[in-house]
């Protein structure tokens, strides 16, 4: 209700005259109002406020205080609660407590049957709720919408219970969702609410899995291919089983030969083992999915794997270097290509093991001089027809062999190089130089025949050549005669007449090619002879001198002789090196003492940088102009072993398979020596880490070769230091490191760890059940060193995975006391041919088959020496098929645990491989302990079977503390002394001597839980004791 409205009219009667002020009564709302009411304060008329608006279910009811008051003085008033009440009216819409609602029923639930109340609240207190349903929706367990033939629950109109209606099929419908409406029956219009009930059916497992489609029970196989080498963990595939009637608990592989692959509970399949398609191209494994009813119900399915051959592998090159040599082109370098002949210099050679396209190598040379034509055998190497090659620009030519794989596929091609060294050899090809064009002599028309006048000189780059010097015929020729091995120049006639000047040509030929010199000449008159050189003389134009000496080494002493005139002037020589046109005494190199022509260093040599000097001597008379006579002069300088060897690399890197004979090539290193002659000559040898004497190197070369039979499993890596030093001298000079490693070979086969193995499990162990991890090692390498599993027995139990982890795949019907015998095998995947055996023996039991074993010591000591205990049963038994299942806090007979005993919980079997029962196995160890047996020296306490029986005469506990013991023994001679009271006394002392002898020497084991065993963990009666 909303707006002014009218209420009552409230009345105040006042003893006074109304028509006085003292009797005219006014009217207000003191309070309770709440802005909703408004009083006429003449008339007293009551009404709503115009903006008031009322909600009975927000406040059913209004307290107000009204005042009325007259207006006399003082003024008088009077107080009236008046009470307002909110008429209900029905606008509330009804609601569910609870939407959407989810409950759960089995399928086998009977019709009629309760399921769920879908309660609804309508705050009107009139109200009367209707309960109906809108629609229905009906889905399979994949999710999809399917129609049901008949209504599957039912809905009360009134009390909105939801019951069973009809049979349910989980197989048909797996869930149900209800649109259900409720409506208040009271209500003047419409007041209706919906909430949403889903009701799940909840299966009764009654169907086996399925595998999605390819997939059938008939032909329960997929097939897919994947690329090898894929990383550990990469994904596989999703294998996905359905059940009808519910989810899955979990997948399963049960047979993997490779053991490379792993499966999630949700079906995800990855790789958890390498995959190598030049090993094996195709592989399968099988995986089992188990369904979560009960009983548990599983299907199988083999997936069947193609390896798609990929690039994994590089090519290897069969050398790590190789030499060639070529002759250098005759004849200097042409302004257009040659068209001569290609020319063969040698073969290269790769492989690559990947198979296919993949494995195919093509040889690649960057430098355009040179061509690769392939070969069977690898790659035939030439030199372009075309190329130049000049020895005396590059006596050595580094190429950069690229091999690669895969023509066909860029995108996935490798790449591996090696150093090609091409050794230039030399032609003669080039002519000789003088090392001066011009040469000079001045000499007396006096000189007697054969004085010497200059000795020429003359260089040739090619190597090995013999230089002939000769003079060219002219006019003045026949005057003189040059030696044609040392170039001197004498004269051969009387020169008395020749005053003057001549020139003459020299020539110099290394046999092929010529080169000349001019030679002048000046003959003077007598009277005017210039010095004669004394030392060096002119036959002897060749200073020699060692490098790395010090500043100022003397290197000779200039004399000369001036002519026979007594003239001091004359006499006064001044010495000098002529120096471009000046006449100095000193030059970068060499300084002279013009006095005494003392020929000294003004550097230190190295001849690494400069190995000879060519001098034009001076000796100057005091004649003005003075007379001066030249002579060339080469200082060579003489080496000196001041340069180490020095390797071309920092390290090297070879390797070699374990499987090669004795002298084959490893590698070779290489050193270059800045000396010459003697000093250069480099001599190699292996100083340190030649283990066993495995390797030897040729001195000269430098190459490595096997020198005794290699085996990796013995040592597979070498760190060789080489060292390298001159022929002239037996020290090393210096030193580089050599790692070889010996590649693997698959030579060895996996090997178990011993020929049998042995388990128990109860028969009734759940799907999955770890049986045994039985282990095998092979000593080879990296791939070569996998070992993979597989375990084969008649009724198809057991499966293995890449561990070693024998697991339960398939349940027993019921224990066995013959052993399920399985035979193992292990192979490494490289190498599958190679295979290797074990047996493996593995006994289904029952609580029958297992006897428990007490004894007094804490279950933590029993654990630390619990090998003890089973050597001892082992003695006791004489097999070695003894499994202690499981140790445990022995219970005292009200089911405590008692903290100072422990249980063993033991199966055994005979010789014969036939188990012991309980029983059986029990008084076995009970008899070894009564006949004193050395090795029963156990002494257990108590001896039952599993499933509580106790050995049969057993008398009552035992106590074996030490005070215990003592006591019996002493009762023992009491009752042997008192023979008198026979039977009786008889009688206690046999019962007594037992006890003794079954608690003397206790000892105890710790509890420990095997696989599968807990199921015979349970409790029995403590009152019956074997003593």
């Amino acid at each position: 209700m909303n707006g002014s409205h009218y209420l009552t009219t409230l009345k105040a009667t006042d003893g006074d005259l109304p028509t006085t002020a003292n009797g005219r009564v006014s009217y207000s709302i003191q309070s309770g109002a709440q802005g909703k009411f408004t009083i006429n304060d003449t008339t007293g008329d009551l009404y709503t406020t115009a903006a008031a608006t009322f909600d009975y279910d927000v406040q059913p009811v209004y307290v107000l205080n009204v005042v009325a008051e007259d207006n006399g003085s003082p003024r008088l008033q009077a107080v009236l609660k008046v009470n307002v009440h909110v008429i209900d009216t029905n606008n509330r819409f009804p609601y569910f407590l609870m939407n959407p609602k989810l409950v759960q029923v089995y399928e086998n639930t009977p019709v009629g049957s309760f399921v769920t109340q879908m309660t609804a609240m309508d705050q009107d207190s009139a109200s009367q709720l209707n309960f109906t349903v809108l629609s229905t929706v009906y889905k399979r367990l994949d999710g999809t919408v399917t129609t049901s033939n008949a209504t599957l629950f039912n809905l009360s109109p009134t009390s909105a219970n939801v019951t069973v209606l009809n049979k349910l099929n989980r197989d048909i419908v797996s869930e149900v969702t209800m649109l259900v409406h409720v409506a208040d029956l009271n209500a003047t219009s419409p007041q209706t609410a919906t909430a949403t009930l889903i009701i799940a059916i909840l299966d009764v497992n009654d169907r086996a899995p399925e595998f999605v489609r390819p997939w059938t029970l008939s032909n329960p196989y997929y097939n897919m291919s994947i690329d090898e080498e894929q990383p550990i963990g990469s994904f596989v595939v999703v294998l996905t089983a359905t059940d009808p009637d519910g989810p899955l608990s979990g997948y399963y592989i049960v047979n993997d030969p490779l053991s490379a692959f792993s499966i999630s509970s949700s079906g995800t399949v990855t790789l958890r083992g390498r995959l190598d398609f030049e090993a094996v191209e195709a592989t399968n494994f099988t995986v089992v999915a188990v369904d979560s009813g009960v009983p548990r119900l599983s299907a199988t399915a083999t997936v069947s794997i193609t390896l798609n051959n990929i690039n994994d592998m590089s090519p290897i090159v069969q050398q790590s270097q190789y030499q060639f040599s070529l002759v250098e082109t005759y004849g200097p370098a042409p302004s257009t290509p040659l068209s001569g002949l290609n020319r063969f210099l040698g073969v290269v050679n790769a492989s690559d093991a990947d198979k296919g396209d993949y494995g195919r190598v093509t040889f690649q040379l960057a430098d355009p001089r040179f061509f690769l034509v392939p070969s069977a055998n690898g790659a035939e190497v030439y030199a372009n027809g075309t190329a130049y090659f000049d020895r005396e620009v590059t006596n050595q030519i580094v190429l950069q062999l690229q091999v690669s794989d895969s023509p066909a596929n860029p995108t996935v091609r490798r790449f591996v190089s090696a150093p090609v060294y091409v050794q230039i050899l030399d032609v003669n090809d080039n002519a000789p130089r003088f090392l001066v064009p011009d040469y000079y002599a001045t000499v007396g028309n006096n000189a007697p025949i054969g004085t010497l006048f200059v000795s020429v000189l003359a260089t040739d780059i090619d190597i090995n050549n013999t230089l002939t010097y000769s003079l060219q015929p002219s006019a003045n020729s026949d005057l003189f005669a040059m030696n044609s091995s040392s170039g001197q120049l004498t004269s051969t006639q009387s020169l008395t007449t020749k005053a003057g000047n001549m020139l003459l040509t020299g020539v110099v030929s290394d046999g092929v090619h010529n080169a000349t010199c001019s030679i002048h000449i000046t003959i003077l008159e007598s009277s005017r002879t210039p010095p004669v050189w004394v030392s060096p003389s002119s036959d002897n134009n060749t200073l020699q001198v060692l490098e790395e000496q010090y500043l100022g080494l003397i290197i000779t002493r200039l004399q000369a002789r001036a002519d026979n005139s007594s003239s001091a002037e004359v006499a006064r020589l001044t010495y000098g090196i002529l120096y471009g046109d000046a006449f100095v005494d000193e030059t970068p190199q060499f300084k002279v003492n013009p006095v005494t022509g003392v020929l000294t260093a003004n550097i230190i040599f190295d001849r690494e940088r400069q190995d000879q000097y060519l001098l034009n001597l001076a000796v100057r008379d005091g004649r003005t102009p003075p007379l001066e006579s030249r002579l060339f002069v080469m200082v060579q300088i003489l080496d000196v072993d001041d340069n180490k060897p020095v390797f071309d690399r920092s390290n090297y890197a070879f390797s070699v398979a374990e499987s090669v004979s004795v002298n084959t090539s490893v590698g070779t290193v290489r050193a270059t020596d800045l000396d010459i002659g003697v000093n250069a000559i480099i001599r190699y040898s292996i100083v340190l880490g030649n283990t066993g004497n495995a390797f030897r190197i040729d001195a000269v070369t430098g190459e490595i070769f096997v020198n005794s039979p290699l085996d990796r499993e013995t040592t597979a890596d070498y760190s060789l230091q080489v060292g390298s030093g001159s022929a002239g001298s037996s020290s090393v000079a210096s030193v580089v490191t050599v790692n070889i490693s010996i590649g693997d070979v698959n030579d060895n086969v996996p090997a178990f760890s011993q020929p049998i193995f042995s388990a128990s499990l109860p028969y009734d162990s759940q799907f999955g059940s770890l049986i045994v991890r039985v282990s095998a090692a092979d000593p080879d390498y990296g791939d070569n060193a996998l070992v993979a599993f597989s375990v084969a027995d008649d009724r198809g139990l057991m499966s293995i995975d890449s561990a070693g982890r024998v697991t339960l795949v398939s349940l027993p019907t019921s224990s066995s006391t013959t052993p399920a015998t399985a035979r193992l095998s292990a192979w490494n995947p490289v190498r599958a041919s190679a295979i290797s055996s074990a047996t493996l023996r593995v006994w289904f039991t029952s609580s029958a088959e297992v006897a428990v074993l007490t004894v007094t010591q804490t279950p933590d000591w029993v654990s630390q020496h619990l090998d003890m205990y089973r050597t001892q049963l082992v003695a006791i038994t004489n097999t070695s098929n003894v499994f202690i299942t499981s140790v445990r806090y022995h219970l005292s007979k009200d089911g405590e645990p008692d903290l100072t005993r422990t249980d063993l919980l033991v199966t055994a079997s005979r010789p014969d491989l036939t188990l012991y029962s309980g029983p059986e196995l029990s008084k076995l160890v009970l008899s070894a302990m009564s006949s004193g047996d050395s090795a029963a020296n156990l002494r257990f306490l108590k001896l039952q079977d599993a499933s509580g029986a106790s050995d049969p005469g057993a008398a009552g506990d035992v106590d074996l503390s030490l005070p215990a013991i003592a006591a019996c023994v002493v009762l023992a001679v009491v009752l042997l002394a008192a023979l008198g009271f026979a039977i009786a006394m008889y009688c206690m002392q046999k019962s007594l001597a037992a006890r003794c002898a079954a608690q003397a020497g206790a000892n105890h084991l710790q509890f420990l839980n095997i696989q599968g065993m807990q199921k015979h963990n349970m409790a029995y009666d403590e009152s019956t004791i074997v003593g």
